[in-house]
């Protein structure tokens, strides 16, 4: 079993894109962190279950996107 998740730059706090929010931080940093702990734990649980689990940032173009869900679908067994 795969699980694809394609994460938003802002929401997912990507490493690469996002940026701090200077407006009501003291809402949003809290946010951001609980979205970015949300993911990690579901990613444990989805994992523990035995899903196989492939996060993507929304600038990953979805070609490549799809071959790595069909290269991982066809490696397991």
């Amino acid at each position: 079993m795969v699980a694809v998740f394609i994460d938003r730059c802002f929401w997912h706090s990507c490493p690469e894109h996002s940026a701090a929010p200077t407006t009501n931080a003291d809402y949003w940093d809290p946010k951001l962190a609980r979205n970015r702990q949300r993911d990690a734990d579901n990613t444990a649980t989805l994992q523990s279950a035995g899903w196989l689990v492939i996060r993507a940032w929304e600038q990953t173009p979805p070609e490549d996107i799809a071959a790595q869900v069909a290269a991982v679908v066809v490696a397991r067994p």
